[in-house]
């Protein structure tokens, strides 16, 4: 759970690493959306195995270790501390049907931040997506589902 570097790796290396679709034991993990937010690289991964597919939302941290840039995976159920992750990402991943309390407290913070960060910027209106049919289960915990 620690931090990942390779010698010599700049930024955009990384990224490019991190990103690359990869075939293992018969799983493909292939990142169809990526989002930056300073040094959180916000990805939405489509997992495909044995003709069914799931999303899943992964954050990785990206640093400098003296010159060489390293990165720290993150995915939802771990619960990441971080809040900014882009809501159509939740709102497309499949783990929020079956999350468990990490995931599920990670992304309520995440709704409430940009709640609070839409209604801060438009005088208390909430945005349009809040209405969305799909996103009141984030906001209920998976008890009471």
């Amino acid at each position: 759970m620690g931090w990942y570097s390779t010698w010599g790796a700049r930024r955009k290396d990384i990224i490019n690493e991190v990103t690359k679709t990869s075939n293992y034991n018969g799983v493909t993990n292939e990142c169809i959306n990526k989002c930056f937010k300073g040094n959180h690289l916000w990805t939405l991964w489509k997992m495909t195995k044995d003709g069914e597919s799931k999303n899943f939302i992964c954050l990785f941290l990206l640093g400098k270790m003296g010159d060489d840039w390293g990165y720290k995976p993150i995915e939802e159920f771990m619960g990441p501390y971080e809040i900014d992750c882009p809501i159509s990402y939740i709102i497309n991943s499949d783990r929020r049907k079956n999350t468990d309390k990490y995931a599920f407290n990670f992304r309520k913070r995440a709704v409430i931040h940009a709640i609070t960060k839409f209604q801060r910027k438009h005088n208390g209106n909430n945005p349009k997506w809040i209405k969305n049919p799909n996103i009141k289960y984030y906001l209920h915990s998976p008890e009471s589902r």
